[in-house]
């Protein structure tokens, strides 16, 4: 049987951030003093990702800077975030740059966040038959995880591929599109979702074990027992669906997939090298994958294509 497609779909801030956070000593330009270090982190990552899954699409996905519909839904959305770092906003136009000269399609849109982006990437590639490997490091978006969608989890101390099984495993045996469930119930401190207080993540597995959904918790919720936690959720049933609301990644974004300009690789090697050596970054020049060495689907791209039509 040939091999399915893979598009390789990037949180572009997420791995931003570890790289960032991952470089410990100060990287400057040395014309310049210009700050690269979260750029260099990010590509070290992002050629060892591309090495490991060999990917015949790529796009990524940022994050933008003003405000998204959760924090018109709560506006105390990711409030207790620290602001981003000064030396970053500049490097972060680096790495789109960066990414631009790769050849690899940016998306963003308005009102949403990356994860939502992804998502909808996600399910749009899943419809043109091919698998697609979500790169992050946010659980949330483990509720996309499906039998053609795997999520790549990637921080500094851990690596790890997530399938429908290892969903699973980490919560209990509740598969991938409860993970909202959980955060309604739980919360989720990094994004400052609340979710019902006094209920953590034991209880929360145990109760949509039992009753499936939060809707479900609710819709029996005098069989709920001890009393300590039915009066919890009673007393927090708003906040329980707003957090879950909150949680909930959209796939309907208006964003569209283009596989043609999606493939990989197939940016200019010439530019390339010297768009990386204009950053003092040659040692990474002998790490690029060349045209003619990763496997290419064109007559399964061809059919993909002659589909979204």
């Amino acid at each position: 049987m040939a091999k399915r497609p893979l598009i390789l779909l990037i949180d572009g801030h997420a791995l931003v951030f570890v790289a960032y956070h991952a470089i410990k000593m100060p990287m400057n330009l040395p014309s310049t003093g210009e700050p690269i270090g979260a750029v260099y982190g990010f590509i070290n990552s992002f050629l060892r990702i591309i090495s490991d899954f060999e990917p015949s699409h790529c796009a990524i996905a940022f994050d933008r800077r003003e405000p998204t519909f959760r924090h018109e839904l709560f506006d105390q959305y990711k409030a207790n975030r620290p602001p981003t770092p000064e030396d970053l906003p500049k490097q972060i136009d680096l790495i789109k740059k960066l990414m631009h000269v790769f050849n690899i399609p940016i998306y963003d849109s308005k009102g949403y966040e990356a994860d939502d982006v992804l998502g909808t990437l996600s399910s749009q590639s899943e419809r043109f038959g091919m698998d697609s490997l979500i790169v992050t490091v946010d659980s949330d978006t483990l509720q996309l995880v499906s039998k053609n969608t795997k999520v790549y989890i990637s921080t500094a101390f851990n690596r790890k591929t997530y399938d429908i099984e290892e969903v699973s495993k980490r919560y209990d045996g509740l598969k991938p599109e409860i993970v909202p469930d959980i955060k309604g119930l739980q919360g989720d401190a990094s994004d400052n979702i609340p979710g019902v207080p006094g209920i953590g993540i034991k209880t929360a597995l145990k109760l949509l074990k039992q009753y499936s959904t939060i809707e479900g918790i609710y819709e029996n919720i005098n069989e709920v027992t001890p009393e300590r936690i039915q009066n919890l959720l009673l007393q927090n049933k708003t906040t329980a669906f707003q957090s879950k609301d909150l949680a909930t990644i959209r796939r309907d974004v208006p964003v569209h997939l283009n596989l043609e300009s999606a493939e990989f690789p197939q940016y200019d090697n010439d530019e390339l090298i010297q768009f990386l050596r204009s950053l003092n970054f040659n040692s990474i020049v002998k790490r690029l994958p060349q045209n003619n060495q990763m496997k290419k689907f064109k007559s399964v791209n061809t059919q993909i294509l002659l589909t979204m039509k």
